[in-house]
């Protein structure tokens, strides 16, 4: 049973933290604004979502297993973006480093502040890239 928690827990310095390298353009036109991002990884709480999230970050499982190169395929402005599709790059994909999907972390953490990252699902055990 998937237990959930009120609040996101505390920085903790022992968590995996990842970056990603971000462009801005429009389809077709050259990057008008470039930067990074640091994430933090929750794996205590989330322990196989975070080790998938982290490895599809550094590629470290070969160029089929990473985010390099992905684009985020739907943005509500204001709201939320959605990306990480490696296979098909428009949400209906999708692999991790477990194989086509995964099961369910016990967890659930509220998206309580602005920046939380997070699986997208098509229902349960069935989270992948």
């Amino acid at each position: 049973m998937r237990r959930s928690l009120d609040a996101l827990p505390e920085f903790d310095p022992s968590n995996p933290q990842v970056f990603i390298d971000l462009e801005i353009a429009e389809p077709g036109h050259i990057s008008y604004a470039e930067g990074a991002f640091v994430i933090e990884l929750f794996a205590k709480n989330v322990p196989r979502a975070a080790e998938n999230f982290r490895a599809l970050c550094t590629g470290e499982k070969g160029e089929y297993l990473s985010y390099k190169g992905n684009l985020f395929h739907s943005i509500i402005p204001g709201y939320k973006m959605h990306g990480g599709d490696i296979t098909k790059g428009d949400g209906k994909g999708g692999v991790s480093i477990y194989g086509d999907t995964f099961k369910d972390d016990e967890v659930w953490l509220p998206h309580s502040n602005r920046g939380i990252v997070s699986m997208d699902s098509n229902g349960p055990n069935t989270s992948n890239s």
